[in-house]
């Protein structure tokens, strides 16, 4: 049964509070009386920015804005378009952290974005976090049950690197390092399907590789003229944003239909309803992906390296230039 948007809402603030709670357990956050802003990015849409005032001060919203800009410009790359006219940005400030640790989405008639951000966060750590544009990747994909929380956090893990190193924000290389040296962890003592699951690491990671797997198989299917990027464009332009309900097998088979083939429910019941044991070693192998150290090197005569290749080609134009730029 798909969940009532209410229903929705109360289990994404009660996941927000039991993860803030752990990702924060050693620093203090802090609710002030908040401020109001209006800030009209360069695509016209609308953030009603709110910030606590004192903690977090020393960030003005012309910085605020530019790193809005930067997220939004990755998301319009990838998606082709920004998915909303408005939203509200909330900022929660972390004493004694110098990271942005965790962020949220949630639904509503004017969606919220709700970033926790260290005070002593650097600016570089504001360009460099992936946190603001993760949420952003929810935002395009609509509201699934609870069980399949992984695809909506899968999805936005595997997206989110993808469309940042597509625009130049972020390395190619580090796109690949997580993915190669965090999915193990999700299989490694898998005993069930990804249905339901609760731990983080198949949650996020158990997910991401699905969206992988889906992407190779759809560049295999049609000689790499397809794509999950292209797929994911459809759901949201035919099945809307993370204020739509939907039943996980309805948004696949509108991407199935796309294709013209069933990959994604094939993949789902697959991965989503059977314990599942992939075999890491080869995709890497295939992909020509080899890891050393703390990156990784490409091999690109492996049979699979032309894909790899179009997953991250840099064919946008860099989004670099709207942060910080000078005046």
């Amino acid at each position: 049964m798909i969940a009532q948007p209410i229903q929705s809402i109360l289990l994404r603030a009660l996941s927000v509070l039991v993860c803030a709670t752990i990702t924060f357990s050693q620093a203090q956050c802090h609710d002030r009386p908040i401020t109001t802003t209006l800030l009209v990015l360069k695509n016209g849409t609308r953030i009603l920015y709110e910030t606590p005032p004192d903690e977090l001060s020393h960030l003005t919203n012309s910085f605020i804005q530019q790193w809005l800009e930067l997220n939004v410009c990755a998301i319009e790359a990838y998606y082709g378009r920004f998915p909303l006219k408005e939203l509200t940005l909330t900022l929660k400030a972390v004493s004694n952290s110098s990271e942005i640790g965790y962020g949220q989405a949630m639904p509503g008639e004017m969606p919220r974005l709700t970033i926790y951000v260290g005070t002593k966060t650097p600016p570089e750590g504001f360009r460099s976090s992936w946190v603001m544009c993760h949420e952003m990747t929810h935002i395009t994909f609509p509201s699934l049950d609870r069980e399949h929380r992984w695809l909506e956090e899968g999805i936005a893990t595997y997206v989110e690197p993808i469309a940042r190193a597509m625009t130049g924000i972020i390395p190619v290389e580090s796109v690949w390092f997580d993915l190669v040296s965090k999915t193990p962890e999700a299989f490694a003592n898998a005993a069930s399907g990804l249905d339901g699951v609760r731990d983080f690491r198949r949650v996020y990671w158990g997910g991401a590789l699905f969206c992988l797997r889906a992407d190779i198989e759809i560049r295999i299917k049609t000689a790499n003229k397809h794509s999950l990027q292209e797929v994911l464009q459809i759901i949201m332009k035919r099945e809307g944003t993370m204020n739509e309900d939907r039943d996980i097998l309805t948004v696949l088979r509108t991407g199935d239909k796309y294709i013209g083939a069933s990959i994604l429910e094939k993949l789902y019941l697959q991965m989503g309803k059977t314990a599942y044991k992939p075999d890491l070693e080869k995709l890497w192998l295939d992909l020509g992906i080899e890891r050393t150290g703390g990156t990784v090197i490409f091999h690109d005569k492996a049979p699979l390296a032309a894909i790899r290749k179009s997953i991250c080609s840099r064919s946008a134009a860099s989004c670099n230039d709207l942060f910080f730029q000078k005046k």
